[in-house]
């Protein structure tokens, strides 16, 4: 045959004849041509003996090694083994040497044990190797040698040494007993050969079929078993015969072989023919099923390029026909979708019609359109790891909708609808598209609006500044920086007095207080607690019979946005003093009813608020007051010559107030004012002056550059804490704000000069 049984899997099996045992085929053996004779081909088969088809009588082993040999040179026959009779083991004990002769003499007799008794050993001593390098006690150290002997002379053998003996012992019959066993011949009569449908000519019948007697062959078994003097007797006749019956043999099993190969050379045959028809199939189905895909894709072709169809229906129309074919795409040919990557015939199908729709879409009153069904096709326009395309549509078409809408219709103060929408599409968005949009049109229009932002003109900033807080991430630091730059700059020049504006911005101010925590208390401290204290000082009069309360509602007007222990320390300082003064008047000149007084102390306990009256230094010093009537009420007549007054002494104070009037005074008279300048008379500090102060207290160097800002014209300033004047940062300063130059390369995003938080500064200065 021309092919080779290597490229058909399960036909180079055993190869045998009739009667002969089956065997592997031997990798080596050369694929045999169907031009080339048979008879001539050279084989490399171990020649067997058949059996007749009633019985089934394998040759010996040594009939079917002999028949391997020459066919002219024939092999001799086995030598017969004899066993040495036990007569002779005397005489052979000679042939030992003069070591055997000499223990002849002495009495030794074989088969008993060395000594005159036969007490001693049997047998030569054995030697016991340890593994590998294991010293002494690691190992039994007895052989199998020394424990007969010990059993011999009736020794005890432990247990232990007898268990691991007979293990060992067992271990080595079994490996030897394998060693041992040749492998099963299998023989085949010539009905099971022919049944299998091998035709055999007659002419090897009557050479196979060894056990008729009308078969005229030759007789292997006698052949290869009579022998005489090692040499085999045989006229040339018989080995001729000899010879065409070895030739007639192993053409006979490369018949059955051949026949072999090619039965199982069919059956590979018939299972590919399944195996193909089946791929068939399969590819058939395939092939329908990607043709019914592309029907949808063409009728989605239509529903997208006919401008006819486009003018007949409405874009909301041919929305929902192009949803209903994506999903009977996606639903019906999910395999065909992923595995021809439709996302791009799915971007393509939707991209027209989307941007027809989204054209007059109005985010800010509607903003889950279309919401629903992008998120429903979400499947098939993004079946591949790659999502550039539906990405781009996003960008392309629903990006810039929402830009246009934002900077020309939304009003900055109203933040609901855009974080509404922000958040109805968070779960399609990729995150570059939100990140432009909050970064370069959100962000940049809340700047502008906290820069321009007035308390009476515009709603309250923490209205629509506190809705981006989780969209600001890293910008938070600089968003708020910005807040407590535009309310320094508020405060600064803003009149403290009770007014709407003053009520307005008052509410304003009191969100901030749990964002901004101690940098709010510190700004009023600088810019609102002087003018409240001024207020109290010159302004509010103490008279228990007709009390002018608006300055002091204006003061207390202040409480909310303050830390309660800064509104506490204005108290100490401006007001009890006052109220100390008028105390001791009002017991020391006059009759008075002590009833009133304390009601009047109630009163004043009522009017500072719960918050302030239970802080505990305000009830001590009301406690104070109420020390002091009770000692007027003790002393009776001798009141106005024995009474002390209060040595009232906040610490925060530095000259206590402790002297007394010189004249007592009527509850109505007006105290005399003080003689502080009026508020006309004191002149504030510009920003720049206070960021001088600071830098000066801080150790570090404020340097006049003598350069211009190069548009605006500001005069430049570098702040740096080195001595050599070098490092920090530049700035100007701009109503009020402090503008730092950004050094290094530039993001997209920012700018060149961007505004510093005053809090800021030492931490700039010292890079």
């Amino acid at each position: 045959m021309s092919d080779s049984d290597d490229d058909f899997p399960g036909i180079g099996f055993a190869r045998g004849g009739l009667g002969a045992p089956r065997r592997q085929l031997d990798s080596s053996d050369e694929d045999q041509d169907e031009d080339v004779p048979t008879i001539t081909k050279p084989m490399r088969y171990r020649p067997v003996s058949f059996a007749s088809s009633s019985t089934i009588n394998p040759l010996e082993s040594q009939n079917i090694n002999a028949a391997k040999s020459d066919d002219r040179n024939p092999p001799a026959p086995p030598r017969k083994l004899t066993s040495t009779p036990a007569s002779r083991q005397t005489a052979r004990m000679d042939s030992y040497g003069k070591g055997a002769s000499m223990f002849a003499k002495m009495g030794y007799v074989s088969g008993q044990g060395l000594g005159v008794d036969g007490s001693g050993i049997l047998n030569p001593i054995e030697q016991k190797l340890r593994v590998g390098r294991l010293g002494l006690g690691g190992m039994s150290e007895r052989t199998k040698q020394s424990l007969d002997e010990a059993r011999r002379r009736g020794e005890q053998i432990s247990e232990d040494e007898e268990t691991k003996q007979n293990k060992k012992n067992k271990s080595k019959s079994s490996i030897q007993k394998r060693k041992r066993e040749a492998p099963k011949m299998v023989y085949h009569t010539m009905e099971e050969i022919q049944s299998s449908g091998l035709v055999i000519p007659k002419t090897w019948q009557n050479v196979l079929d060894l056990t008729k007697p009308e078969s005229n062959v030759v007789d292997f078994a006698t052949l290869t078993t009579s022998s005489s003097n090692n040499e085999i007797e045989e006229d040339l006749e018989v080995v001729e015969k000899k010879r065409l019956a070895e030739i007639a043999r192993r053409q006979l099993e490369y018949y059955i072989t051949e026949w072999d190969n090619l039965q199982a050379r069919a059956t590979w045959i018939s299972s590919s023919k399944a195996h193909l028809g089946l791929e068939i199939e399969n590819d058939t189905v395939e092939i329908e099923r990607f043709q019914q895909s592309l029907a949808v894709v063409e009728t989605l072709h239509q529903l997208t390029k006919s401008s006819a169809l486009v003018q007949q229906q409405s874009g909301v129309e041919i929305w929902q026909d192009v949803v209903r074919e994506l999903n009977r795409l996606e639903f019906e040919f999910h395999a065909q979708v992923e595995r021809f990557e439709m996302d791009d015939v799915a971007v393509v199908s939707i991209l027209p019609v989307f941007k027809k729709l989204l054209a007059d879409w109005d985010p800010l009153t509607d903003p889950r359109y279309l919401k629903d069904d992008i998120l429903g096709l979400y499947p098939i326009l993004t079946c591949t790891q790659d999502r550039t395309l539906v990405d781009s549509m996003m960008a392309q078409v629903w990006l810039s909708r929402v830009r246009t809408v934002l900077l020309n219709q939304w009003t900055i103060f109203d933040a609901t609808p855009v974080v509404t929408l922000l958040e109805e599409w968070k779960d399609i968005l990729p995150g570059f598209i939100e990140t432009q949009l909050t970064s370069q049109v959100i962000f940049t229009r809340l700047d502008t609006s906290i820069q321009a932002w007035k308390p009476m003109r515009d709603p309250p900033m923490h209205l629509w500044i506190f809705p981006w807080m989780p969209y600001l991430g890293s910008r938070l630091s600089s968003m708020l920086s910005k807040v407590r730059h535009k309310l320094s700059s508020t405060l600064r020049s803003w009149d403290v007095r009770l007014s709407s504006s003053t009520t307005t911005l008052i509410d304003a101010l009191v969100p901030w207080k749990q964002v901004m925590r101690s940098e709010l208390d510190d700004i009023l401290s600088r810019h609102t607690y002087p003018r409240l204290a001024e207020l109290l000082r010159l302004e509010f009069q103490i008279n228990p019979a007709e009390q002018d309360m608006q300055p002091f509602d204006t003061v207390m007007a202040w409480r909310p946005p303050f830390r309660l222990s800064t509104f506490v320390r204005l108290l100490e300082e401006e007001f009890f003093p006052k109220w100390y003064d008028v105390l001791f008047l009002w017991l020391t000149t006059g009759p008075y009813q002590r009833t009133e007084v304390e009601e009047w102390i109630r009163f004043w306990r009522k009017v500072v608020g719960k918050d302030v009256a239970a802080d505990d230094r305000i009830r001590k010093a009301f406690e104070r007051g109420e020390r002091l009537v009770h000692r007027a009420a003790e002393l009776g007549q001798r009141v106005s010559s024995h009474l002390e007054p209060i040595r009232y002494s906040p610490s925060t104070r530095k000259q206590p107030h402790s002297r007394p009037p010189t004249a007592p005074a009527q509850p109505a008279t007006q105290p005399t004012p003080s003689t502080a300048p009026l508020p006309s008379q004191m002149q504030e500090s510009s920003f720049k002056d206070v960021v001088e102060d600071y830098c000066l207290e801080n150790n570090l160097l404020f340097i006049p550059l003598r350069k211009a800002h190069e548009v605006l014209g500001h005069p430049l300033y570098r702040i740096t804490g080195s001595a050599s004047g070098r490092g920090g940062f530049i700035c100007y300063f701009d109503t009020d704000i402090m503008w730092a130059k950004n050094r290094g390369v530039l993001a997209d995003d920012q700018l060149e000069w961007e505004p510093l938080d005053f809090y800021d500064i030492s931490t700039l200065a010292g890079e």
